[in-house]
């Protein structure tokens, strides 16, 4: 999950520009909503192996912060995960937004590196 998160916040902070759709205020938006469908995600494996006492990826020892108790883990997620879980992933968004502006032209097309533009 989280190697698919970063990869739609490199995607969508290049697409955001060349489509025109938006600006950095949009560009919280997707990484806000790709977060919480993330955390949702990993939100409900916690609460699963809580209520089933089975453990699962999102209860193992070595991903749950050395096995603690598991509603702080879940509290966790609650808190810091759909804060700075969005916020962290929207300033490098941010950062490669304002570089793909830089590289691209007005009508929002990639240009190569050292091309001659007309």
């Amino acid at each position: 999950m989280t190697a698919l998160v970063w990869i739609g916040v490199f995607y969508y902070s290049i697409r955001v520009h060349t489509t025109g759709f938006g600006s950095y205020k949009q560009l919280l938006i997707i990484c806000a909503l790709q977060n919480l469908v993330a955390q949702a995600v990993a939100i409900f494996g916690i609460l699963l192996a809580i209520f089933t006492g089975n453990e699962n990826i999102f209860s193992a020892p070595e991903y749950a912060f050395g096995g603690g108790n598991p509603w702080v883990h879940l509290g966790a997620h609650l808190v810091i995960g759909t804060t700075v879980g969005s916020l962290v992933p929207w300033l490098i968004g941010s950062v490669v937004l304002y570089a793909s502006r830089k590289l691209a032209g007005s009508d929002g097309k990639i240009n190569r590196v050292g091309s001659l533009q007309s």
